[in-house]
């Protein structure tokens, strides 16, 4: 049974208010917070939710606990090509690899 190959790991730095870094392990997404004391965040989904040439803005969801996991949490991060240039194609593999995942109603 052949399994699916794994990625190579990467980091990207992120102008967001909120979030600091992306990673991707090779297989999964992590979102770090600006303020060290808070916890990453592992993601249950990525989606691109607009591509332009050189830019992708992304969706990023992760599942919340307790009452509030009928809301789960999510945050859109833009991605530019000339901040990465390096990571680019391997930026849009893993995301190739994750867009497999239905939110509404597939699993």
């Amino acid at each position: 049974m052949a399994g699916r190959r794994r990625l190579a790991a990467f980091s990207l730095s992120l102008a967001h208010p909120r979030w600091r870094q992306l990673s991707f392990d090779g297989e999964r997404w992590t979102l770090w917070p600006r303020l060290l004391s808070e916890p990453e965040q592992a993601l249950s989904g990525v989606q691109v939710a607009l591509e332009w040439p050189g830019m992708r803005l992304l969706r990023l969801r992760w599942s919340r606990s307790g009452w509030r996991r009928f809301w789960p949490g999510e945050a859109h991060v833009m991605l530019r090509r000339r901040e990465h240039s390096t990571l680019w194609p391997l930026i849009g593999a893993a995301l190739t690899q994750s867009q497999g995942r239905e939110w509404l109603g597939r699993r």
